[in-house]
């Protein structure tokens, strides 16, 4: 949750304060990103799935106007990945409850390596649908909402 609230809270915050909506998100969910830039096993297609994930949350957050919604949905993507499926988070080992994933040199691609699934293929692919799932979601809404105001004068 602490993520959430200096990405998605405090930083999307101020920058759509001053800024359009796509640089904020752009902005934050690059900066989600390279808080990651340290961890072990970092890659390029995990750099751009952080980037993408944090893009996916920027907009949620956005939408819902709810910073729990999006904790709770991050909170469960790496409980999911850790303790159920067992392999790492963002290149953090973590304790496997059900599973325990071994990844192998031969396919990083589709397993994330030591970074773990967010830097698969695998991964990058689930959000780019969710992306794309999310954006249609969000235009949905705008005109339900155009639809009850026009109805409504």
């Amino acid at each position: 949750m602490g993520e959430e609230i200096l990405v998605r809270g405090y930083l999307l915050g101020k920058l759509s304060q001053h800024l359009s909506r796509a640089s904020a998100i752009i902005i934050s969910s690059l900066f989600f990103a390279a808080l990651h830039l340290a961890n072990p096993g970092i890659t390029r297609v995990a750099f751009l799935e952080l980037f993408l994930f944090g893009a996916i949350m920027a907009m949620i957050r956005i939408e819902t106007e709810d910073l729990w919604v999006v904790g709770a949905f991050h909170g469960a993507w790496n409980f999911f990945q850790g303790p159920i499926l067992g392999v790492a988070v963002s290149g953090a080992n973590s304790g496997a409850l059900i599973f325990k994933s071994i990844p192998t040199q031969a396919y990083e691609w589709l397993n994330g390596g030591r970074f773990g699934i967010e830097g698969s293929v695998m991964s990058l692919t689930l959000h780019v649908a969710l992306f794309g799932a999310i954006a249609v979601w969000i235009k949905l809404n705008k005109n339900k909402s155009k639809i009850i105001c026009e109805s409504t004068k």
